[in-house]
């Protein structure tokens, strides 16, 4: 698709001084007009860049309202849902560019929560923080102790509308594809930070659809943060009422629909895949391959969850995220389908073995449409050989191959594949990792005889992405 001369500014996405220089434009034309409480809806995806960048690089700004992190910040007066817990207090206050307060709110995503902040401004349109009372400001959560608390008569608009909504989603949830014994961990805390169960499975189930149209490929990598969310419950304990005392247990059961304890249904799989992204096919040599996982690693922190973490399949490797961006990866391994290691490709934070030597890959079109895909793709198209199972669609109908539509660079607009096989499931495209996710569990996981049973483990215990501050390394066997 074309971007309509749309870019992205400023180009180094940790320039916070230009980024701050750009908003501040913008809060001075409204200064201008005699405008003096001034709030910013930002997007930053990660709170210490609205909380430690922005906030103290902004004038005349009153309150930022952060987006993107699904942190919840709450106080102590604020009831949290099963299985929560703070991420901070609500607001955050800090001071601004002028040396007055500003207010830095955030919550957490899904509509699980409704922030609330009630402030009072001085005559100058200066924030006054005692003015905040957290008995009414703060995060309301929406589950039912929440609405209660609140009180309110139901606004009949608004429930012609779930009503409505709830007949789509009774119907997803009524289509079947497999089942599972364990909960399956796609939040983000978790799938942007370290391996987990579900980011494993929709890696390996992109693995052996791929396989279908080429059966070279030899190993699956997928961004964690196109994982949305959990297939799974987080359910209160022995009747517990503490937000630290649940369980995590399997896909509920839906007895209205028909839906069985364990089952994972359409609707499991639409919400943890929202994007729904088209697969994509692609060689790298050994020395790309090993700048890949260094790329996917390279901003892990402490506190942080960046988007661009892995989930993979038929690799393994450790890193040391102590160590310098880029420079993280002490051991890296492609196995093959029964776990055995089949080449080494780093080891003791050093390349192995001819560096040109290739290993053809999965992952999504998000991913590859990205660094470090598209320098590999411009050194060398060839050798990259990008293939999307969607094609190249004139997105625009101008009949034309724009350089935009061209992915993979050969000059030609290259159609979709033909399905490569009958499928089980038809509410999604093939091609696409809701579609890949539901033939493998329909494949291999059908029933509660044969349900997935690999429960999410903590760092200590992962294999496939081995964090050393966490554990020993163990990716090449002694």
């Amino acid at each position: 698709s074309s971007s309509d001369g749309v870019t992205v500014f400023p180009e180094n996405p940790t320039d916070y001084d230009a980024l701050a220089a750009k908003i501040q434009a913008a809060v001075d034309e409204l200064t201008a007009t005699g405008i003096n409480k001034i709030i910013v809806l930002a997007h930053m995806q990660q709170l210490t860049i609205e909380r430690d960048e922005l906030a103290p690089r902004l004038r005349d700004v009153d309150i930022i309202v952060a987006g993107g992190s699904h942190t919840l910040l709450s106080d102590a007066t604020d009831h949290l849902r099963l299985g929560d817990t703070s991420g901070g207090l609500y607001p955050i206050l800090k001071t601004n560019g002028d040396g007055n307060a500003i207010a830095i709110v955030n919550t957490d995503a899904t509509y699980k929560y409704v922030g609330r902040l009630v402030v009072d401004f001085d005559a100058n349109g200066i924030l006054i923080p005692s003015s905040i009372d957290p008995n009414i400001s703060g995060a309301y959560a929406t589950d039912d102790q929440g609405v209660e608390a609140v009180g309110g008569t139901p606004d009949p608009e608004v429930v012609e509308i779930t009503n409505t909504l709830d007949e789509v989603i009774s119907t997803q949830d009524s289509n079947i594809f497999g089942n599972t014994k364990v909960f399956l961990r796609g939040d983000r805390a978790f799938v942007r930070t370290e391996e987990t169960n579900l980011g494993n499975l929709t890696a390996d189930a992109n693995l052996v659809y791929a396989k279908t149209v080429d059966a070279t490929t030899v190993f699956s990598f997928k961004n964690g943060g196109g994982i949305r969310s959990n297939i799974g419950v987080i359910s209160a304990a022995n009747g517990g009422i503490d937000p630290n005392d649940f369980e995590l247990l399997p896909p509920a059961a839906n007895p209205a629909v028909g839906k069985e304890e364990g089952e994972v249904s359409q609707l499991d799989i639409t919400n943890s895949l929202r994007f729904n992204n088209g697969l994509t096919l692609f060689t790298v040599t050994a020395d790309q391959l090993l700048e890949t996982i260094e790329d996917a690693v390279a901003a892990t922190a402490p506190g942080v969850t960046p988007g661009q973490f892995p989930q993979i399949g038929r690799l393994k490797f450790s890193f040391d995220a102590t160590r310098p961006a880029n420079d993280r990866v002490l051991s890296l391994v492609v196995l093959d389908d029964q776990d055995q290691v089949i080449d080494v490709v780093a080891q003791n934070g050093e390349l192995v073995g001819d560096p040109s030597r290739t290993f053809r890959g999965v992952t999504i079109s998000y991913v590859a449409d990205g660094a470090p895909f598209s320098s590999f793709l411009s050194a060398n198209p060839a050798l990259f050989n990008r293939i999307d199972f969607w094609g190249e669609p004139d997105s625009n109908g101008d009949g034309v191959l724009d350089a935009e539509e061209d992915l993979n660079k050969n000059g030609v607009r290259d159609a979709a594949l033909p399905e490569a096989f009958e499928g089980f499931a038809n509410f999604a495209s093939f091609g696409s990792e809701q579609d890949a996710l539901a033939e493998y569990l329909h494949q291999f996981f059908p029933t509660a005889a044969n349900a997935f049973n690999q429960a999410d483990t903590d760092p200590t215990l992962d294999e496939r992405i081995q964090n050393l501050a966490f554990r020993e390394d163990t990716v090449i066997p002694e």
